[in-house]
């Protein structure tokens, strides 16, 4: 990648280099972390409020991109996952965009399942 860089931009006073500070805040220099390993407590709350508010849905680990705060918890040694209760329509995606928008239900069922999975998951009542 570094090479194809270099190709394109194609001046030899302009220098193409990773910045393997993992806890700067550059965002696209970050170093690659490693994903932690799928922990059982975690997933297991998460199994329950997603069969309670979307039964019959899939739990499916990815790799999201962009900058992310668990860069530093993981550098830090805490393993962090990401995760999202929000529905976003298939063919209405407009994340970032200048018109960026969710449906008002997608917002009101994602605080609710946020409120679940933190009670769920801190053994909170």
């Amino acid at each position: 990648m570094r090479e194809k860089l270099t190709a394109l931009i194609g001046d030899p006073k302009v220098d193409v280099k990773l910045v393997a500070d993992v806890a700067s805040d550059s965002g696209e220099n970050d170093k690659s972390i490693s994903s932690p390993p799928l922990n059982k407590e975690v997933f297991s709350a998460l199994r329950a409020v997603v069969d309670e508010i979307f039964p019959g849905t899939p739990i499916i680990p990815e790799m999201e991109t962009g900058a992310s705060d668990s860069k530093l918890t993981m550098a830090a040694g805490i393993p962090s996952y990401g995760l999202c209760g929000m529905g976003i329509d298939d063919h209405d995606n407009r994340g970032h965009g200048k018109d960026e928008r969710i449906r008002v239900e997608a917002f009101y069922t994602e605080v609710q399942f946020d409120y679940l999975y933190l009670k769920r998951l801190t053994g909170t009542k």
